[in-house]
């Protein structure tokens, strides 16, 4: 057994080639939630009980009635491919509520702030028109309603503000410069500001100001605004991020 909390907590762990395969397996009445997850571990390297025990331990935390398990993938630095798997009773049942980006957490849980839970937005990170640490991201403001995870798009909204009004910046000074060829750094801004803008105010249906930048996107790429407009046509406004699958 690995803890209780008072949900009862196991973990069973094989060794591969490059890592350790554990399956951690929550208990709560009759109910039962598995995450499986990986270790990381150098080819042939001997690690002792007790070691691998405090290993998995890390990847479980308990906070204000929630726990945590992290999933790692091994998925380099796309942004929801290690996550943390948070579960909650509820009625006397243990409920999956969801997956929280371990991106922006040093440690299962620290996502959680004053109620709030907090998830990195991925529906646009891997677009045709900016490199990967270009690609506009934004933090979801996460409430637990009736556990069950609901997005609360105002503080999502307001939590953005400081970037929206920078990347807004980029947009209106790339409209006041159109007589010019922009350079390549700057048109590689332009492109980041155009998606993160349109992108935000789509998601929070801020209809008045994605109107506005809209214009400015037009201004600056014409009829290239339509392949910004493809993109951000993926977006349901309120959504949860996309599960990733590695």
């Amino acid at each position: 057994m690995l803890a209780r909390y008072p949900v009862r907590i196991e973990a069973v762990a094989s060794a591969d080639d490059y890592y350790w395969e554990c399956s951690i397996v929550l208990r709560y009445r009759n109910s039962e939630e598995t995450v499986r997850t990986t270790i990381s571990r150098w080819e042939g390297e001997r690690i002792s009980r007790r070691a691998l025990h405090k290993a998995i331990q890390s990847l479980v935390r308990s906070r204000s009635g929630y726990i945590f398990v992290r999933e790692n993938n091994g998925g380099g630095n796309a942004w929801r491919a290690d996550v943390d798997h948070v579960f909650t009773r509820y009625k006397g049942w243990l409920i999956h509520l969801g997956t929280l980006s371990a991106h922006i957490a040093n440690t299962p849980g620290d996502q959680f702030h004053d109620g709030l839970f907090e998830d990195v937005y991925d529906r646009l990170e891997f677009n045709d028109h900016t490199c990967h640490a270009g690609a506009p991201r934004f933090t979801l403001m996460i409430e637990d309603k009736g556990a069950q995870f609901v997005v609360n798009v105002p503080l999502t909204w307001a939590a953005a503000q400081t970037t929206y009004r920078e990347q807004r910046q980029i947009l209106k000074d790339g409209a006041q410069q159109i007589w010019k060829e922009p350079t390549l750094e700057e048109d590689e801004a332009n492109r980041e500001a155009a998606l993160f803008c349109l992108g935000l105010t789509s998601y929070c249906s801020q209809d008045e100001a994605y109107a506005s930048d809209h214009e400015l996107v037009l201004k600056i790429f014409g009829n290239r605004t339509d392949e910004f407009d493809d993109e951000v046509n993926q977006i349901t406004p309120g959504e949860l991020s996309p599960v990733f699958d590695p």
